[in-house]
């Protein structure tokens, strides 16, 4: 089966359509403020986002059409043990490293969700032990991410860049040795 995909069909006033637009960018920035369910559709694991907007009159009707990474009911994302397959981790991880970096080169904080999604995959991701998938790298990394984690509950986005940039460059050692 092929990914997961919702379609949405919206008539919205300007203003309306102004506030939508509005919420999107700052719910994809990761600005804690922002409600993301405001949309009527999920951001976790989106793939694409394609968006018609057409002007009718002094309304704007919206088509929204957004494609998900994780795959449709019936495919299996988990192996044989039960566990989510590691390339699908791999995939969700990315997907998240990247809404945190651009909340914060956008000089905001990520969401809580974001963070809380991101601390729960590299919890998974180092029970993946006896693979060859970097197994030496694990401690440290955990270590980083506490220490991020940490960061973020305090609220200091000067210091949480210095920590994500350290869990970058440890990722980008493992995976310079592992990909």
């Amino acid at each position: 089966m092929g990914s997961k995909e919702v379609k949405i069909d919206k008539q919205l006033s300007f203003a309306d359509t102004d506030n939508f637009l509005k919420t999107l960018g700052d719910a994809l920035a990761g600005r804690p403020a922002v409600d993301p369910s405001a949309l009527g559709f999920d951001l976790q694991d989106f793939k694409k986002i394609k968006m018609d907007l057409k002007q009718e009159g002094n309304l704007c009707c919206l088509k929204i059409k957004v494609k998900y990474t994780s795959p449709a009911s019936g495919s299996s994302s988990e192996d044989a043990t039960g566990q989510k397959k590691y390339k699908t981790l791999k995939k969700q991880m990315k997907a998240s490293f990247k809404v945190l970096k651009t909340a914060m080169e956008a000089g905001s904080l990520p969401s809580a969700e974001t963070v809380g999604a991101f601390m729960e995959q590299a919890g998974l991701m180092i029970s993946y032990t006896d693979r060859g998938y970097g197994d030496e790298y694990y401690d440290e990394f955990m270590k980083l991410c506490s220490d991020f984690k940490e960061i973020f509950d305090a609220g200091d986005l000067q210091q949480l860049t210095e920590a994500f940039n350290a869990i970058d460059a440890r990722k980008a050692l493992c995976h310079d040795k592992y990909d």
